[in-house]
């Protein structure tokens, strides 16, 4: 056999100071409280993801979807303006097109309290109230101007557009407000995902040093247990060996307080 190196017979010999047994119970305990550690991070970590999910869910992916609704409908609301104006002039168109413009308001009203309710807690939950103001403000101002079309007031689409300046003015504060709470929706969805990336690589970090720890804590200790009870029963063996053969000057060095010094003792 080739001879171990210095170090490694010296750490085994000094193992020897327990007994095989409580070093077998540390090297299972040692593994079983690495690996608890070790599992405990990763349910945390993987809790964290869930819950960090659950809130891209319920919150940011829900309010992304009611924005796009929102822009969907604050488009219809313009365009629903125009329709209006064009139909100056005409009292049953006017009456059709202003039915179609209120549908279209009460759609982006409804969308924009949608999207208050899911970002509630959140700073964008301001800017959402915000826009609500803008698109409220929008229908008071249009709605004289849409009363004086009907009415017959305004027979022109120019004069309805000059007589609806201040309103279309609150229509594009309302559009500014909506591009203002998109951004910061897909900021917070962004930052989201890099929080979600992060906690997916810090899980696989921890698994594979969960793989790691049996080579790097486990076989080590294992081999100097292994290495101290072999070095001790082949010097038990070689000093046997020679009283058999009538050798009788060979002792055996008692070393250690484990099992294999109690065998030594007995054969001393």
């Amino acid at each position: 056999m080739y001879p171990l190196p210095q170090f490694l017979m010296t750490a085994a010999m000094k193992m020897r100071r327990f007994s095989i047994r409580a070093r077998l119970i540390l090297c299972m305990v040692l593994v079983v409280a690495i690996g608890l550690t070790i599992g405990g991070a990763t349910t945390r970590d993987l809790l964290s993801m869930q819950s960090r999910f659950e809130l891209f869910t319920q919150r940011d992916f829900a309010a992304a979807l009611s924005m796009s609704k929102l822009s969907t409908a604050i488009g219809h609301v313009e365009s629903g303006e125009k329709d209006v104006m064009i139909a100056a002039g005409d009292a049953s168109a006017v009456r059709t097109r202003r039915a179609e413009w209120a549908q279209a308001v009460d759609a982006a009203t409804q969308h924009v309290k949608a999207v208050q309710v899911t970002l509630e807690g959140d700073e964008r939950a301001k800017l959402a109230e915000g826009l609500l103001q803008h698109l409220q403000a929008y229908s008071s101002a249009v709605t004289p101007v849409f009363d004086q079309i009907a009415s017959g007031a305004l027979a022109t689409a120019v004069a309805a557009a000059q007589a609806s300046s201040a309103a279309h003015a609150e229509l594009v504060a309302t559009q500014a407000q909506l591009k203002q709470l998109t951004e910061a929706s897909d900021q917070a969805a962004q930052i989201s995902q890099g929080a979600m990336q992060d906690s997916i690589w810090r899980t696989l970090i921890v698994l594979w040093a969960l793989l790691w720890t049996p080579g790097v804590v486990f076989l080590p200790l294992m081999i100097f247990t292994i290495l101290s009870v072999s070095l001790s029963l082949r010097h038990a063996e070689d000093v046997a060996g020679a009283i058999a053969k009538g050798d009788l000057s060979q002792r055996i060095e008692i070393t250690g307080h484990d099992e294999i010094t109690r065998l030594e003792m007995a054969m001393e």
